[in-house]
């Protein structure tokens, strides 16, 4: 799973990320990340996105490594193209891909749903993954789409870069790679939020707030605490149609005070991102809440 960092200084980027000498991307891989590899999927026409950083675990299972290939986009929903429906993906009892039991794996999921619980007020956020169900989190026709920035699985953010990332990308190193990604795999995404309009994306992990901003064409406005020492950023995109939040990282047990771990956390940051939103879109804001048709 991902690891989130404590807040150090905001480095604000700048100039073109594209002018700097570095590899060149395989045709393979330039393919597959301008597609949905990488994502959950949902319904693009939600009015609420959420895009993490990207994928824990490994890229290799049992030896074999995934192919780099086009995906299209995903959902929730048991068909022959997903392994996992909304119940078994916020369930706690779960085995990797390669057989092995991992307890509490989908605790970042679970998490996405209190969120999306307490946003809409479907009902008492412990309740969270029936309302998930009933309004069809992440599927279809539901509620919700879900995205990650980078492409590639990693099993912690600083992960090592290894030689068979670099076989399969093309890419020397890490923040190469990174940066490609913000601006071409995130020039595909920003065409998908020009034709669909949400109204919020929420990000989630600060130590890449600088990446999320510029992969979806926002500049960061400003910052606030919501939760004791915990912060929240925010701008604006797609001609002020969009807001960009950029939230704590979301993660399982107490303790950590610079990541979202409980409900009452997640409550606090939903009342801020309602505060927020609230004030540039209006009364409007939920309307276009699409759920799942009994």
């Amino acid at each position: 799973s991902e690891a989130e960092g404590s807040d150090s200084h905001l480095t604000v980027l700048s100039g073109d990320l594209g002018s700097k000498n570095m590899d060149t991307p395989t045709e393979q891989f330039k393919k597959m990340a301008r597609s949905f590899f990488g994502c959950d999927g949902g319904n693009p026409s939600s009015p609420v996105w959420v895009c993490g950083i990207e994928w824990g675990g490994d890229w290799c299972w049992n030896g074999k490594c995934l192919d780099c290939c086009v995906d299209k986009l995903g959902s929730w929903e048991k068909d022959s193209n997903k392994e996992f429906s909304v119940e078994e993906r916020l369930s706690n009892d779960k085995t990797d891909w390669d057989g092995e039991y991992q307890p509490n794996k989908e605790q970042f999921n679970q998490k996405l749903a209190w969120f999306y619980t307490e946003l809409y007020q479907w009902g008492d956020i412990r309740d969270y993954k029936n309302q998930a169900i009933k309004h069809g989190l992440f599927t279809k026709c539901g509620t919700g789409c879900k995205f990650n920035m980078f492409p590639l699985p990693m099993p912690r953010t600083n992960a090592e870069w290894k030689e068979k990332y670099h076989q399969k990308t093309g890419f020397d190193n890490k923040e190469d790679y990174k940066e490609w990604c913000v601006e071409h795999r995130g020039n595909f995404f920003r065409k998908l939020l020009e034709e669909h309009k949400p109204k919020i994306v929420l990000c989630i992990g600060r130590s890449e707030r600088n990446h999320f901003m510029k992969f979806w064409g926002a500049e960061q406005e400003k910052e606030t605490k919501f939760y004791k020492s915990l912060k929240l950023c925010w701008g604006k995109t797609n001609d002020d149609q969009t807001l960009v939040f950029v939230a704590p990282f979301f993660r399982g047990g107490e303790g950590k005070d610079h990541m979202i771990d409980s409900y009452e956390k997640m409550q606090a940051l939903v009342t801020k991102i309602k505060e927020i939103a609230t004030k540039h879109f209006g009364d409007e804001l939920l309307d276009k809440c699409c759920v799942k048709p009994d």
